[in-house]
């Protein structure tokens, strides 16, 4: 299957998947980065919890991570 077949998102030419859960993989990986900002310089922060996410994307992820430190300070 091809990315973005059968999905709503926009698609790239010509390019299959390398797996066939890589969408999800890759927006495993988009949260990790964005929550990854709450550490601040140094990764003086940490979370510490479970975090559960269902169709979220950049805007969302920035968005909790506000809160998150918000919350923390």
């Amino acid at each position: 299957m091809a990315w973005g077949e059968g999905g709503g998102g926009v698609e790239a030419i010509d390019n299959d998947l390398r797996y066939p859960d890589e969408p999800a993989r890759h927006k495993v990986l988009d949260l990790l980065g964005d929550l990854a900002l709450v550490g601040g310089p140094g990764g003086s922060r940490r979370i510490v919890g479970r975090i559960t996410a269902t169709r979220t994307g950049h805007h969302h992820n920035h968005q909790m991570a506000r809160l998150i430190v918000l919350r923390a300070t």
